[in-house]
């Protein structure tokens, strides 16, 4: 929970046009913070536990693609580098990589429970997240910057917090 808040009240001062810059970068980036991890940990897990279904081994292995944003945000944000173009290609990167983790996770979990993979399930989480993440996306385009500053410069401080957690919370 306190991740999430921070990513949000960081994210409020964020250019979400200069992240759309650096995309196809930081896409590739995080396939690749994906893919080896998820490799590694593979191997690392059919060596480990050699008798364990191969279920385990791949859920053991994406477990492993997430990022921890949340300090690579803080980081950048207290050297007040957030606005560097290797701050947006890092935290894009990690933005991405860990939605895919996430798809991961989610389709292993049913992978696991169900002991068959059922593309239906499989697309019905895609099309939600991708609804989701575009109909925030184009509100932030549009009234992000201006609703960050109007939420950090006119609110009294002990009013900030509030409003952050309650516009997160409705997210």
């Amino acid at each position: 929970f306190g991740a999430i808040i921070l990513l949000f009240s960081v994210g409020l001062h964020t250019d979400l046009r200069a992240f759309l810059r650096v995309g196809l970068s930081a896409f590739l980036i995080a396939f690749a913070g994906v893919i080896t991890p998820a490799g590694l940990g593979y191997l690392a897990c059919r060596l480990l536990l050699p008798e364990a279904p191969a279920y385990t081994h791949f859920f053991m292995a994406v477990t492993l693609c997430a990022t921890s944003i949340g300090i690579t945000v803080r980081v950048f944000d207290e050297l007040g580098k957030l606005d560097t173009l290797e701050a947006r290609l890092v935290i894009g990167a990690a933005i991405i990589d860990d939605i895919l983790a996430l798809f991961a996770v989610g389709i292993m979990s049913g992978l696991v429970l169900t002991g068959q993979f059922a593309v239906e399930g499989v697309l019905i989480t895609v099309g939600l997240a991708i609804l989701f993440l575009s109909s925030i996306l184009v509100p932030t385009l549009k009234y992000g910057r201006s609703f960050g500053n109007f939420a950090t410069e006119k609110f009294p401080e002990s009013l900030k917090v509030f409003v952050v957690v309650v516009v997160c919370l409705l997210f």
